[in-house]
């Protein structure tokens, strides 16, 4: 969710991007919330667990 920006900070520590957000998305507690969606390669996630 947009709304938890150190959800977001977590999600780039771990290595993956932003990849987009995906607004109004979800439905939670009758209100709609947009997302922020987050990806990594799977070359970019072995090349990192060789680089630890």
């Amino acid at each position: 969710m947009t709304k938890n920006p150190a959800s977001m900070k977590v999600m780039s520590k771990a290595g993956l991007k932003y990849e987009g957000t995906f607004r109004q998305h979800v439905k939670k507690w009758g209100k709609y919330e947009d997302l922020a969606y987050f990806g990594i390669l799977k070359s970019e996630y072995l090349s990192s667990k060789t680089h630890m």
